[in-house]
């Protein structure tokens, strides 16, 4: 079997813990009850916890690198320390594709906390100006057309129903 990405993107130690862990839990749940641990633990349907455990294998057997998202959907399933490690690694080493795109916190629509508050109350006081017609107020102030308005306008609808935490 050939190997595609060497130790599945993570440092040889973490992945040496990582198939560690994994001859540990197929040594403990054969092959009958190994999907069902899966589902026990994650709390999950029979296919997602089959995702869910050809993801890991894929990682161990280095025919994929291992992702984030596959890191999180193992929690419970791994040891707590080496959840920890791997996430800790791969928040600043995992690159997908050739550039490394940050994790957005979509909380307040991006922003800070203040500069969202701010945001939301001068969107209240467009709305309570224009309240039947905002999107022709849009269209208005930025000479665009009803599309691109309802571009502009959608956006902040969206970011108003959030709540602050």
């Amino acid at each position: 079997m050939s190997v595609r990405y060497k130790y599945s993107g993570l440092t040889p130690e973490l992945y040496q813990r990582l198939v560690s862990e994994h001859a540990e839990l197929r040594k403990t749940h054969k092959k009958g009850s190994y999907k069902q641990y899966f589902q026990e633990v994650r709390q999950c349907s029979e296919v997602q916890a089959r995702i869910i455990y050809q993801a890991f294998n894929s990682a161990v057997v280095e025919r994929a690198r291992i992702s984030p998202a596959t890191v999180d959907r193992l929690e419970g399933i791994i040891s707590d320390e080496l959840f920890d490690d791997l996430q800790d690694y791969l928040s600043t080493n995992y690159t997908r594709g050739k550039t490394t795109k940050p994790v957005l916190d979509k909380a307040n629509a991006g922003l800070p906390k203040g500069l969202f508050k701010r945001f939301r109350e001068e969107v209240e006081e467009l709305r309570k100006e224009h309240p039947n017609n905002l999107n022709n107020y849009i269209r208005e102030v930025k000479g665009c057309d009803q599309k691109n308005a309802n571009r502009t306008q959608t956006p902040s609808i969206c970011a108003m129903r959030r709540k602050l935490p």
